[in-house]
């Protein structure tokens, strides 16, 4: 009894240490696996950059407006304005803007900032980045609200409608250009005089 006793837990000890030789076994398999495609990527990436290199010095020209074209996509996407930058603009346009008296106000330029400040306070302002430039446009309703009506995706705002109607301004180079075309003259208002202005 006792010699089989000892029997089985020989054979126990074996088939664990077997075990754990091919767990082991299956482990630097696997390390192996990860460190070929590891090398063979790296591979690869130093082939293309060589090959691109010498294209380069082949055409040079090509190249030279691939680059110019590169390096204006990156700028443009690093000088692409952000959602604060609007709110921002919008304070300081509205704050100009109520400097300035009633009768020679612009009601041209009062209107699209009353328009946004509402909209904004609202909060259905959005924005929405390209990459390279951005816009803001107006939801039917604020993220908090938690009606069906703000939730159903069919009822959301389409592309189309986006374009056409709810585009509120148009942000390229770290300017938001709707607000500043608005802001042009806005301390001029062309009906002060009136039509007897001479």
């Amino acid at each position: 009894m006792a010699t089989s006793r000892l029997k089985q837990l020989s054979s126990l000890r074996r088939f664990i240490n077997n075990s754990a030789n091919i767990k082991s076994d299956k482990k630097g398999k696997r390390i192996e696996k990860i460190k070929n495609y590891f090398m063979t990527i790296m591979d690869d990436y130093r082939t293309a950059v060589v090959e691109t290199g010498q294209d380069m010095k082949k055409k040079p020209l090509k190249s030279g407006i691939y680059l110019t074209i590169l390096g204006s996509l990156l700028y443009m996407g690093k000088n692409n304005p952000s959602m604060t930058d609007f709110e921002e603009n919008l304070i300081i346009n509205t704050n100009e803007l109520l400097q300035v008296g009633d009768p020679i106000r612009n009601p041209t330029s009062n209107n699209h900032m009353q328009r946004i400040s509402g909209l904004r306070n609202e909060g259905v302002l959005k924005r929405t980045s390209f990459g390279i430039f951005s816009i803001v446009w107006y939801d039917n309703y604020d993220p908090i609200v938690d009606v069906y009506e703000a939730r159903c995706k069919h009822l959301k705002v389409g592309w189309v409608e986006l374009f056409r109607e709810r585009v509120i301004d148009i942000g390229f180079l770290n300017k938001w250009w709707w607000i500043q075309k608005a802001m042009e003259d806005y301390d001029i208002n062309p009906e002060e005089w009136g039509e007897n202005a001479s």
